[in-house]
């Protein structure tokens, strides 16, 4: 086998990695948190998620997606690998977020 370095640098961007997954979920769980209020709890009489509940679902609906998603890799691979820009893996992500968010927002005001 080959000599293995691993550097202070690699360290530090695999802990960015873990963090900026940890915070995306922790966004995730807000954000559902929000729409569970708006949605679930008028129609359905249901209590209220707290931001750990939301987390703990949002992980679960993501882990049952992934599952569901595993036939799509190699369209995936294609997607990913035609993106040019490093800014666009962020912002993507974060849309596909932020809109949901915003329309269940107009939304909830007609209800």
């Amino acid at each position: 086998m080959g000599n293995i370095r691993i550097t202070l640098a690699d360290l530090i961007a695999v802990l960015a990695v873990f963090i900026s997954m940890a915070v995306w979920q922790v966004f995730n769980g807000v954000i559902l948190s929000i729409m569970w209020g708006w949605f679930i709890v008028p129609v359905f009489h249901l209590p209220q998620l707290s931001i750990a509940q939301a987390i703990g679902i949002s992980l679960i609906v993501s882990i049952l997606a992934n599952q569901a998603g595993d036939n799509n890799k190699e369209k995936n691979k294609e997607k990913n690998s035609q993106s040019s820009s490093d800014w666009l893996l962020l912002i993507i992500p974060l849309l596909q977020r932020l809109i949901p968010l915003f329309v269940g927002y107009i939304v909830h005001l007609f209800m």
